[in-house]
């Protein structure tokens, strides 16, 4: 889960890392906030004025992968 705001942490060095992690065996699986709507997190996601979207969207994928 990659913020569009962290700039230590830019889209395509998070998402090649999701891949890498899937390519060896692990339930990878690579979320960019943006592209669901959320916009302008950085490193601290769970500590921002959005973190109730972000706790909705983990959530929802506990509830797809149990």
């Amino acid at each position: 889960m990659t913020g569009d705001a962290d700039l230590e942490h830019p889209r395509q060095a998070d998402e090649d890392i999701a891949a890498w992690l899937a390519a060896q065996g692990a339930s990878a699986q690579f979320v960019w906030l943006p592209d669901r709507g959320i916009h302008g997190n950085g490193h601290m996601i769970m500590m921002e004025r959005n973190s109730d979207r972000i706790a909705d969207l983990i959530l929802d994928w506990l509830d797809q992968t149990t």
